[in-house]
């Protein structure tokens, strides 16, 4: 026979189970035959029970039953044991101790044969052996140490007898009570509230302490909670809500960390920037805009504006100006989109001080299938002006306005002239004294636009505008306000603009490649009785001081129109009868023009443009967009042309050839009341350079002769001062054979104090002036004087440029003999048929051409 009561010691392993099923074992080896089959469907389960090893021996021993049958067979035990758990009792609902305590549980175990062990399970653990007072015995007690964890516990107990027969499962409840003190430190300037003062804390039971920083104002925050098994992010917030728990018990501190706040005055507030795109090419998908109000707990609403999309943000920046987002203050943020793959914005930075740049920075990035790709970075700055603290007053004066032209230019995406608007979009800025930026004008393909924002510390303003149809297409860029530049006050620089596939006659196919164009600025200014257009001098009604120009968007040829415009700013246009194939308005309010002329297709199109008043770009720019569609590209559009309006321009300059190497050349004699201070080469010819009077000490260059006559330093060249004179003769036939002139006899040949605009300037007698003469244009303008008659210019008069105009460019034809009268500062090329006469202390920038003589007296003579 076996015995069943051995097979306890096998497999340890899975000794619950063996127990569970050794009763039946037994009895089916006590039947043999009639439990074969039996045996046989149960092995591969015995297996798994961990009695593959004791099935041979098991087979034996049925065999051996069945050849040599016992005379009697023994009566098997069915009875089960029974337990009592004396400790914890049913009615024990509690147990106070301390924390990774012990406590002992306890009972009676009896059987009818005899207890073989005790099986105990704490909080759903692996069972284990507990300790028997009496092994076998049919009466025994039992003890089994627990470490119960602070809160509830429940333990099972269950008896196993020798024969495999277990009792029921008994189950115990108690709460393991362990009250220990909790010490709460704090470092820098702040308190905590909540159970305090030693108090006492439960294991298993919840509580709450609440960080308040001290001090004045928003002067100290939080910093964080520290503490064994506390994490974040509840460690990042002022509220505190924890379960004491038993390793907190056992090491019973935490600390509560405050500092001084870095989310100063000088800090929160508006932040505003550009998303660029983080990978070229750039598209409507990866610009946009992003603002954030920041407060003093660093907490920051505000939105992202991208691929037509406005999408809110929400978050905080911790202490050490990182972003965080949500409860779980994660470091990213999905952004969800619906119909498209959803955003991140990650890496999202608050320069703090003491660096404090004033700047965010951050990244964004887009799902795709799982994987993040790279889609734009941001710079976000921080509004540095408001109602108390206001923009230099250089910049808001006549109420912040601005012109703006945004000039077409060649694109290097493949886009061609016919792809896009070959005219300057146009418009107007206005900055407040609180520093809000808003431009407000039409992009050059007729597209209204508006974006504002606010100015940073640098003057910079991100400026962003969602446009079309379903906003698919953009505009923007940065702009920066320097009124010391010499051509603008205002540049704007990495702008784009975007436009979809619309349909329309309109430039259908857009430009999703994207347009890169720059923005320009000026201060604009009406000054009562002066004309708003720069560089335009009076004039006669009946005649031109200004053009009006079409060029592109479709013309065959360019149309210019003359016109004139009054200091009232009234426009004339010319002939009789006046000239009805365009029209033009100007507002002298805010600098913008209108009107319509009449295209080489016969159309009459409209045209918009503003006036821009700095530098040698100043002048009047625009667009018109054809009233009737081309066939570009296959197809049919509607395209954009360049308007400009400006001051006269005046002739081609006239070419002096090797004569505009000299500053003084002669035919017959120069002649000098010393001293003269002279820069540039000096020379006579075909005269003998005996005719000169001037010492070497006073010139700064060459004196140039024909012979070996002269003064001492001269410089021998006859073939040079032969080929000179000659170009000095052809230039003064080009000045005086100059035909159409802009202006006949004005001023009936006084013209002291005038204001002359660039052109061709003819007088049939003597011209004089008594006062000062303002010559106003660029730096390529030509004026050409032709003089009949004899040129003065009184004591003390003279000519003033002004706008960037040049004295090379200014040519004085005299058929007579020019006087500068004594302090006279005259500028200009004289190309004089007679005598040049310079009285004492006269000065004259340009040059003195004559083909007689020319006299000095102590004057000071400079080349252009």
């Amino acid at each position: 026979m076996i015995n069943c009561s051995k097979l306890a010691s096998l497999e340890a392993d899975n000794i619950m189970h063996i127990q569970i099923n050794q009763n039946r074992f037994c009895n089916l080896v006590e039947n043999p035959f009639h439990n074969l089959d039996i045996i046989e469907k149960r092995k591969s389960k015995f297996s798994n029970l961990g009695f593959i090893k004791v099935i041979p021996m098991m087979l034996l021993a049925i065999a051996a039953a069945a050849v040599f049958p016992s005379a009697a067979h023994a009566i098997p035990d069915v009875v089960k044991p029974k337990l009592t758990v004396t400790a914890p009792s049913a009615a024990t609902s509690s147990v106070t101790g301390t924390p990774g305590g012990a406590f002992i549980l306890a009972g009676v175990a009896t059987d009818n044969i005899g207890v073989d062990h005790v099986l105990v399970s704490l909080n759903g653990g692996v069972p284990a052996l507990a300790t028997l007072t009496t092994a076998g015995a049919v009466t025994t007690s039992y003890s089994f140490t627990l470490n119960p964890l602070g809160g509830i516990n429940t333990v099972t107990t269950q008896v196993f007898d020798l024969a495999g027969n277990f009792s029921i499962l008994v189950t115990r409840k108690f709460t393991y009570v362990v009250k220990v003190a909790l010490t709460v430190n704090t470092t820098g300037p702040g308190a905590v509230t909540g159970k305090l003062a030693g108090a006492v804390y439960q294991v298993g039971k919840s509580y709450t302490l609440t960080a308040v920083p001290t001090g004045p104002g928003t002067t100290n925050i939080f910093n964080g909670w520290a503490g064994v098994g506390l994490t974040t992010p509840a460690t990042a917030v002022p509220k505190l809500t924890f379960v004491f728990t038993d390793a907190m018990a056992l090491n019973p501190v935490f600390s509560a960390a405050f500092i001084i706040n870095r989310f100063t005055l000088g800090v929160i507030g508006s932040y505003n920037g550009l998303l660029t795109a983080s990978v070229l090419p750039a598209s409507n998908e990866s610009v946009g805009f992003i603002t954030l109000k920041l407060t003093p707990s660093g907490s920051f609403t505000g939105s992202l504006k991208i691929s037509g999309l406005t999408l809110p943000l929400t978050g905080k920046f911790d202490n050490m100006g990182n972003a965080v987002f949500g409860a779980a203050r994660t470091s990213t943020v999905n952004i969800n989109r619906i119909g498209l793959p959803s955003l991140v914005l990650s890496a999202v930075i608050l320069d703090l001080p003491p660096a404090m740049s004033h700047q965010i920075n951050g990244s964004l990035g887009q799902l795709n299938r799982g994987a993040l790709l790279p889609l734009s970075s941001l710079v976000a700055e921080r509004a540095a002006f408001s109602k108390t603290t206001v923009v230099p007053s250089q910049y808001t004066m006549n109420k912040g306005y601005y012109t703006v032209v945004i000039p077409a230019q060649a694109q290097s995406n493949g886009l061609t002239t016919q792809d896009f608007p070959q005219g300057d979009g146009i418009g107007s800025i206005t900055v407040t004294p609180a520093g809000l930026v808003t431009l407000s004008g039409k992009l050059a393909d007729g597209t209204a636009v508006t974006a504002s924002a606010p100015l940073s510390a640098e003057l910079t303003s991100p400026l962003f505008a969602q446009l079309y149809i379903r906003k698919a297409g953009s505009f923007g860029g940065l702009i920066a306000l320097n009124d010391a530049l010499p051509n603008s006050d205002l540049t704007g620089s990495g702008f784009l603009w975007f436009k979809p596939y619309a349909g329309g006659v309109n430039y259908p196919y857009g430009w999703p490649e994207g347009v890169n164009t720059t923005l320009a600025g000026a201060k604009y200014v009406a000054v009562p009785g002066t004309c708003v257009l720069p560089g335009l001098a009076l004039a006669p009604p009946t005649a031109h001081n200004a053009f009006l120009e079409f060029q592109m968007g479709g013309l065959t040829l360019d149309v210019t129109k003359a016109l004139n415009i009054s200091p009232r700013n009234v426009v004339t246009r010319l002939n009789k009868p006046a000239d009805r194939s365009y029209s033009l308005t100007l507002t002298a309010a805010t600098g913008k023009f209108a009107g319509m002329f009449t295209h080489t297709d016969k159309t009459h199109p409209a045209f918009s443009g503003v006036v821009y008043q700095k530098g040698n770009s100043h002048g009047g720019y625009g667009y018109f967009v054809t009233s009737k569609p081309k066939v570009i590209n296959a197809g049919l559009s509607n395209l954009s042309g360049l308007v400009t309006l400006r001051g006269a321009q005046g002739p081609a300059p006239v070419n002096l050839g090797m004569a505009g190497s000299f500053v003084i050349l002669s035919k017959t004699g120069i002649t000098d009341v010393p001293s003269s201070a002279i820069t540039g080469n000096i020379g006579t010819s075909p005269i003998t350079g005996a005719a000169i009077g001037v010492t070497c000490a006073e010139v700064t260059g060459q004196i140039y002769t024909v012979d070996a006559a002269g003064p001492a330093c001269r410089t021998q060249d006859a073939n040079l001062l032969l080929l000179s004179v000659a170009d000095m003769e052809l230039a003064y036939s080009d000045a005086a054979g100059r035909s159409s002139p802009d202006f006949t006899e004005l001023g009936a040949g006084t013209i002291s104090g005038m204001e002359l605009p660039p052109g061709l300037y003819k007088w049939s007698s003597s011209v004089g002036m008594a006062s000062d003469v303002t010559l106003e244009g660029g730096a390529d303008d030509v004026w050409i004087f032709q003089v009949a008659g004899n040129l003065s210019a009184g004591s003390g008069a003279g000519i003033t440029l002004t706008g960037g105009a040049q004295a090379k460019n200014v040519f004085w034809q005299v058929a007579g003999t020019t006087t500068l009268n004594t302090g006279a500062k005259f500028k200009g090329v004289i190309l004089c048929q007679s005598l040049i006469a310079m009285n004492t202390g006269a000065k004259l920038e340009g040059r003195a051409l004559a083909q007689t003589a020319v006299t000095l007296q102590q004057n000071v003579i400079t080349q252009p």
